[in-house]
């Protein structure tokens, strides 16, 4: 629909640092927060692992699969849009601040609303699983009792088998971090990489004392089905 830029262009040639950053490599590391941010949403199942059956087995599962067959959707959908960009400055420097709101106009023009709307409905729906997932977690959290109000927190509504005052206070608090990109979009986006970065470092953390005791202690780990190894 739009004028496509060569592969060249797109894998080799046209590479441009624009972050204000010294270095192309540096610009590419910084950029690798937005990139990992799409796939935090990769162990929100377990958080759901109470409320799964056999969640041993299913969990592992859908974690994996979800995790590869996204990264591989998001590689095809990246190469297609890299390739429908006729330039990268433009798309950066476009009234609307949204890079890709540049190329549906070059593509499509009047059919630009429908092609957001697309995007935007996903989005409100990943959201909704978001919170669902968070406030589980919250819900946990409090029932061991390590967070303020843990009696309220943890409540289950006795009707709806679910921890109303949980999602209650895991939407009012993202409401009002969202507030913050009101005064300052860069005080959000520090908060946002700040998540993003402590959460892979939790991953890190738990997955090393993981190897370590499967190595130094392998009596120690409990009977699982996933265990990656001779036991």
């Amino acid at each position: 629909m739009s004028s496509h830029r060569s592969a060249e262009a797109v894998f080799v040639s046209d590479w441009q640092n624009l972050g204000g950053l010294p270095t192309i490599g540096l610009s590419v590391m910084v950029g690798q927060i937005s990139a990992i941010y799409g796939c935090l949403s990769s162990d929100a199942c377990a958080h759901m692992s109470e409320e799964i059956k056999d969640a041993g087995r299913n969990v592992p599962r859908a974690m994996a699969w979800g995790y590869f067959i996204n990264g591989i959707m998001a590689a095809i959908l990246l190469v297609a849009y890299l390739s429908a960009t006729p330039s990268v400055v433009d798309s950066l420097n476009d009234v609307t601040g949204f890079p890709f709101l540049y190329v549906f106009k070059q593509a499509t023009n009047t059919a630009v609303n429908g092609l957001t709307a697309i995007i935007l409905l996903p989005v409100i729906f990943s959201n909704i699983m978001f919170n669902a997932s968070t406030s589980r977690q919250t819900w946990a959290f409090a029932r061991d009792k390590g967070l303020p109000c843990s009696r309220w927190i943890s409540k289950i509504d006795p009707k709806r088998k679910i921890p109303v005052n949980s999602i209650a206070l895991t939407c009012l608090f993202s409401c009002l971090i969202s507030l913050i990109n009101i005064g300052s979009d860069t005080a959000f986006n520090a908060i946002i990489s700040l998540n993003t970065a402590a959460l892979m470092y939790t991953y890190v953390i738990s997955i090393t004392c993981v190897i370590w005791r499967k190595i130094c202690h392998p009596d120690t780990l409990p009977a699982r089905r996933w265990d990656l190894g001779r036991n």
